[in-house]
């Protein structure tokens, strides 16, 4: 029997009550801040067409008048808050989520985690990601409510081997299909290629595959990355470790100031071994029924890497090689990520400055611009390619190139951090980035980039600084 004195009762009952206040206040709180973040990615969604569902088309507009007709007529004054300076320590004072070191024991525990349907974020050669075990589905649910991201948008499990990755894709019926996997897989893998095929329906969740029956794949190379895949023995489904439709990370600083209240463990990266090709990796869709090799989004490798890898393997006539990257609204499930038109994007309004209006700027020793341009610039960051916006520095409130010599893939290592660094900057209201144009089929980075940051911009491209 234990005995309590009549003080510790009401001291109990007190503090409980205490609790109680402070749990029902931070519900309160949370609440406030999700439906800030619903506003806020509602603004940006109501860019996209309801029913949009094409080719990559970004949404240009020749006059300011008419860019904000159109967002007046879209979006209320609330939808167009400012909330740059959103961060953790102004939300909840404490915070759920842990870094943790890349230690051997560490990783055993986040191992163990990943194995008991928690969640873990970790480095990889391309950007950090939001880890969960890839064949549990609760676990997977994890992931889509921490990022709050919609169930349209598959996730990729990581493999450590290409023969991890193999038993994933249903070839049961298509030696073809199993010949182009099995070259693709052995020759990429591991590293920057994500492949996309008939999911082995037995093994993966249908909420992985965003209900398309196609899942994605790919072995990253990341020394941390794979230390984990080694340790778990586990597909890991993980998508970017952010909330969906913003900026992806590259430092554990900026998974945390997204995920700062869930509960996640992450890895912090050594020093030496950063997300080193800076963004997500080329996804390819392999279709057997089609004998096709599409791919859906650009990283760092290319079509020509692909093409090269088939001809080797006396496959080039066997499937044919396209490019099928497209943009869709987020009630349209997708077989791969990325696919959004509002995504990669900063929490401050961003824009695309046409190409007429960069090339009239580059000509100019003193840019021509009207007092409202000015005005305008004054609290706007530039986030720059090869120069082509640099007349503006001087008049803007920050100013960075990505690659002053045109780089891509320097340019590409900094983009993310240079779009997170961009919205914190004291001050800003909006960013501008250059329209990049050209095609190159075999600069995969360059397409990325221009991919990347027309989505950041939500298509949106402007010939007068507004």
């Amino acid at each position: 029997m234990v005995r309590t004195s009549g003080k510790s009762v009401v001291a109990k009952i007190s503090l409980n009550v205490k609790v109680s206040i402070r749990n029902l206040m931070l519900l309160v709180v949370v609440s406030i801040l999700d439906s800030k973040a619903f506003i806020q990615r509602s603004y940006r969604s109501l860019f996209v067409p309801k029913t949009r569902d094409c080719l990559f088309s970004p949404i240009h507009f020749s006059r300011h008048k008419s860019l904000k007709r159109f967002m007046m007529e879209k979006a209320s004054p609330i939808i167009m808050e400012d909330t740059s300076n959103d961060n953790c320590s102004s939300k909840i004072s404490k915070s759920s989520a842990i870094v943790v070191p890349c230690t051997i024991s560490s990783l055993t525990s986040c191992a163990t985690r990943l194995l008991a349907g928690d969640l873990v974020s970790f480095p990889t050669e391309t950007v950090y990601g939001l880890g969960a075990n890839g064949i549990n589905p609760s676990a997977i649910q994890k992931i889509y409510k921490a990022k709050r991201r919609p169930k349209t948008c598959p996730l990729i499990l990581h493999v450590y081997s290409p023969k991890d990755a193999l038993v994933l894709w249903d070839t049961s019926s298509d030696t073809d299909l199993e010949k182009v996997l099995h070259t693709l897989s052995y020759n990429f893998f591991p590293g920057p290629l994500t492949l996309v095929a008939k999911a082995n329906s037995s093994l993966v969740p249908d909420i992985v595959t965003a209900s398309t029956g196609f899942v994605a794949v790919r072995s990253p190379s990341h020394s941390i990355a794979r230390k984990l895949l080694s340790l778990s023995k586990i597909p890991i489904a993980a998508p970017s470790a952010n909330l969906f439709g913003h900026v992806s990370p590259t430092k554990s600083s900026h998974v945390l100031r997204d995920l700062c209240e869930e509960d996640v463990w992450i890895v912090d990266s050594e020093d030496g071994e950063s997300c080193s090709v800076g963004v997500e990796s080329t996804v390819a869709k392999v279709d057997g029924e089609s004998k096709t090799v599409s791919i859906l989004r650009h990283g760092a490798v290319s079509i020509g890497d692909l093409k090269r890898c088939l001809e080797k393997n006396g496959l080039e006539n066997v499937f044919q090689l396209n490019v099928q990257v497209r943009t869709t609204n987020e009630n349209i499930s997708n077989v791969s990520p990325g696919q959004s038109i509002r995504h990669y994007s900063p929490n401050v309004k961003s824009f695309l400055l046409s190409i007429d209006r960069f090339n009239q700027l580059k000509q100019e020793a003193t840019p021509c611009l009207n007092s409202r341009e000015e005005d305008i610039l004054k609290s706007s960051v530039v986030v720059d390619f090869a120069g082509q916006l640099r007349s503006l520095e001087t008049k803007s409130l920050s100013y960075k190139d990505l690659s002053l010599s045109g780089d891509s893939k320097e340019a590409a290592s900094k983009l993310f951090e240079t779009l997170h660094w961009a919205e914190e900057v004291e001050g800003v209201k909006r960013i501008f980035f250059p329209e990049i144009t050209g095609k190159n089929d075999y600069d995969s980075l360059l397409l990325a980039l221009k991919d990347r940051l027309t989505r950041a911009a939500s298509g949106l491209i402007v010939d007068v600084i507004c």
